[in-house]
């Protein structure tokens, strides 16, 4: 019997030098004055739970590295599981120094995760992003004199103006640097943030679908030439340096969620804490838990959304494996649906699995769409 994975922890660090404009996930602007009740709370939170191992870290946010060193001790003391095969914490490069990143080394971060989002200062002004691409290199190099060997560089694309000839020289740009993990994220237009305003009021339009499939094809097309594998939508890394926290939310596996906003998903339940720092630091300092609310889904529903979760993956999914963990036919409702997206090219069939094709990834909100659920 295989034995079952233990499930990954993030953290989400809600402060922020500044609010980048395309951003929807919850932050606030560096208060120093909550950052110590915050990482206390946090604690409190994670004592609270009866989850005491991991093999997965995921510091995010937010910006982590906009902590001072005491709170980021602070917060990786009471974080850091000796079990733990991967450790991540998110930073931006205008916050990375010397000294946090002596604090990452000592307390076992293998695994960095740099938001660049773009090699050009203009597009980075257009971002909202307060650093330069000269403030990224030297956090860059700054992270390999330190011995990080695992180091990830997000990228942002798909946004006004941008051509295909300007992202390819992103590309190749970031290339140079050798990372062993690369994400490009398509820009989405996320309810309430600056990036949606302008949009409303006209005064930014949307790359057309046409385009954006042309930038994706090509980012498929460059890195995987350069020795990436593209195992996820928008995501790429050198053999064996596939984000393995990530791949537990793409595999609908464990994990819990600490901190304002996060979510947790255990033993078939999930939950969400409160959206804000205010109240969450009001409920966790007064001994009370910060849920705003749980679910159970049914059987058949997380049964669903594994097969659409891992049609992300580049491995795609294994109807038998569903079929025992669910305890669902899988050949019996979808067979019909995966001939259908074969015949489309959006599918294929290798050995046991079924995987997207390039069209299929390209596709991937059409290809959930056809498996309906029961």
């Amino acid at each position: 019997m295989i034995s079952k994975p233990n499930p990954g922890l993030y953290v989400h660090v809600p402060f922020c030098r500044k609010k980048c404009n395309y951003c929807s996930f919850y932050s606030i602007e560096l208060d120093g004055d909550k950052t110590g009740r915050f990482v206390e709370a946090v604690n409190r939170e994670l004592s609270s739970h009866n989850v005491k191992h991991f093999d997965t870290l995921h510091v995010g946010g937010g910006t982590p590295s906009v902590l001072d060193s005491d709170k980021l001790k602070s917060l990786l003391s009471c974080c850091i599981d000796g079990g733990c095969r991967e450790k991540t914490i998110e930073a931006n490069p205008e916050s990375l120094t010397d000294e946090k990143l002596k604090i990452f080394e000592d307390y076992g971060i293998n695994r960095l995760s740099i938001g660049l989002q773009s090699t050009e200062n203009a597009e980075l002004k257009f971002l909202g992003r307060i650093h330069s691409y000269e403030d990224f290199k030297e956090a860059f190099f700054m992270s390999r004199e330190f011995g990080f060997e695992n180091i990830n560089i997000d990228l942002i694309c798909g946004f006004e103006g941008q051509t295909i000839e300007g992202w390819r020289e992103n590309l190749y740009k970031t290339l140079e640097f050798n990372p062993e993990h690369i994400s490009c994220y398509c820009l989405g237009i996320e309810k309430g943030t600056p990036y949606d305003k302008c949009v409303k009021d006209g005064k930014i339009s949307v790359l057309s679908e046409d385009l954006a499939a042309g930038i994706f094809l090509e980012t498929d097309k460059i890195l995987t030439r350069a020795g990436y594998n593209h195992y996820e939508i928008s995501n790429y890394a050198r053999p064996g340096k596939e984000s393995l926290h990530n791949l537990k939310y793409w595999r609908n596996l464990e994990y819990l969620g600490l901190g304002p906003s996060s979510w947790s998903c255990i033993s078939g339940k999930r939950w969400w804490n409160v959206p804000t720092l205010e109240k969450y630091l009001g409920l966790v300092e007064n001994d009370r838990s910060p849920l705003e609310g749980s679910e159970s889904p049914e059987n058949k529903v997380k049964f669903y959304e594994t097969i659409c979760l891992g049609l992300r993956l580049k491995e795609g999914i294994d109807p038998e494996e569903l079929s025992g963990r669910f305890g669902i036919d899988f050949w019996k409702i979808y067979e019909n649906t995966v001939e259908k997206l074969i015949a489309g090219k959006l599918l294929v069939k290798s050995e046991r699995r079924i995987c997207p094709t390039l069209k299929g990834m390209v596709l991937n909100n059409y290809v959930g769409s056809e498996f309906v659920l029961i």
